[in-house]
Formats: C-alpha cells, sequence, structure tokens
C-alpha cells in the first residue's frame, strides 16, 4: 500500500528532508521514479540533445527539470492531442484532463501558458539555490509533498523505497528539495555565454569548459568572443 509523506508536523520542510533522507539511504542510487503521466505530458518530452541514463535515478529527474527550465521539451504532442480533442486541461494547473467545455484553442493556450510559468519557476528557484540555498529551502512550500508517495518494494531481499510523483506541483517540489541539498546545490551552474544562458551541472573534468560553461562550444565562443573584443580594443589603441 502506497506511503504518504507526513507532513503535519511543525518543521514540516525539515520533516519531509528527513523522510527523503531516510528513503536514498535505504535505496540505491538506479531505485526508479515513477512519474505521473500527466507530468511528462504537460512539461513535454526532451528534445535536441541525447538523453542518457547516469544510473542516479536523482540526477536523472533533475536532468529532466533542467531541460523544462532550459526550454528544452518538446510540448507539440499535447497540443496536438488538445486541438484534436483527445485531452482536456483544467485551467488551474494546466493538468491534462478529460475535456472540458473550454474551446480546444484556449485549452491549447493555458497549456502553453502553463508550460511557460513552469519553465519560469524553475528558473527562479535555480537562480535562488546558486545566490542562497538556505534562503531557497524556505520557498518550498511541504504540503505539495503529500502528492509525492513511497512503495516500499523488495529488492534482493532488501527494502527499499520507489517514489511516486502524483502531479505537477509534486514534481516542482519534489525538485526543490533535491536541488536545495548540498549535492546537486553546490552543482547546480548557469551558462555564462550570453548567448546561452543554461542551466546544467558541474561536471570534474579539466579545463572549465564544465564548470562555467555549459558545453565546449559554448566555451570556444565566449573565448572567440574576447579575443576578438581584444582584437578591437588593441587596433583602437593603435590608431
Amino acid at each position: 500500500m502506497a506511503q504518504m509523506i507526513e507532513i503535519e508536523v511543525p518543521d514540516a520542510l525539515a520533516a519531509a528532508r528527513t523522510w527523503l533522507q531516510m528513503v536514498r539511504s535505504s535505496s540505491p542510487t538506479d531505485a526508479a521514479f515513477t512519474v505521473s503521466q500527466d507530468i511528462m505530458e504537460t512539461y513535454g518530452s526532451v528534445k535536441d540533445r541525447e538523453v542518457t541514463s547516469t544510473g542516479d535515478a536523482e540526477r536523472d529527474l533533475l536532468q529532466y527539470a533542467l531541460a523544462v527550465a532550459n526550454s528544452e521539451t518538446d510540448v507539440s504532442g499535447m497540443q496536438r492531442a488538445i486541438l484534436a480533442g483527445r485531452a482536456g486541461i483544467s485551467g488551474v494547473n494546466a493538468v491534462p484532463r478529460i475535456a472540458s467545455a473550454v474551446p480546444v484553442t484556449r485549452q491549447a493556450e493555458i497549456h502553453l501558458q502553463a508550460v511557460s510559468d513552469a519553465r519560469q519557476r524553475l528558473r527562479d528557484f535555480m537562480e535562488s539555490v546558486m545566490e542562497d540555498r538556505t534562503a531557497a529551502r524556505k520557498r518550498i512550500d511541504p504540503q505539495a509533498l503529500e502528492h509525492v508517495w513511497s512503495l516500499p518494494e523488495l529488492r534482493g531481499g532488501s527494502l527499499t523505497h520507489h517514489l511516486v510523483v502524483l502531479d505537477l506541483a509534486a514534481f516542482e517540489a519534489l525538485v526543490a528539495v533535491l536541488l536545495v541539498t548540498r549535492e546537486f546545490g553546490e552543482e547546480l551552474r548557469r551558462c555564462r555565454s550570453t548567448s546561452c544562458t543554461r542551466f546544467f551541472f558541474r561536471e570534474r573534468t579539466r579545463g572549465r569548459s564544465r564548470d562555467i560553461y555549459c558545453s565546449p562550444s559554448c566555451y570556444d565562443n565566449a573565448h572567440d568572443k574576447e579575443r576578438d573584443r581584444r582584437k578591437a580594443t588593441k587596433s583602437k589603441r593603435h590608431k
């Protein structure tokens, strides 16, 4: 039977974080999350970039959240389903539901706005994590974690926990709780290339391209621009 997080205590967020630590300590890193289909349909599937599992379910979940924040998910499938009358949404959270009396064109507009709002919320929270993780914790709504359930399961004779994320608010709250941990919060970066500004996790490799810039191409572009700027400055001095 599904176990819901108990959060009716004075320090609800602390209780939720303690629960998550318990789940993490009793589960292997490849323990899977089950994310509601509503979430994947609403936020879309990752596009353009190749997606491979890291073998760490929490990091994989956060990589998807980064893709949403970076506008790297494709919501065209949900848009087509809405316009064809195969899916509907509720106007409050834009969660796919049985088609309502709202015109499909309006539902499609609501869906796009909801995705845009979600991207901005995630970006704003990620910015706050990079500025001050302690302050960012205070922005988390622990009530939303009521819809993150843990399902106990036996693996090789050991009890582990399988997390089930039921709705959009729960997804964003769980992402927030993970991001304020030292493990992920200290690794979160925003690309300093003025033409990019993607969020990403630092990779511990030689050089600086995966600490300051999200990719080698952004690193090269930034340094090309800096080289051109220096050349232009030097040329002016000699005139």
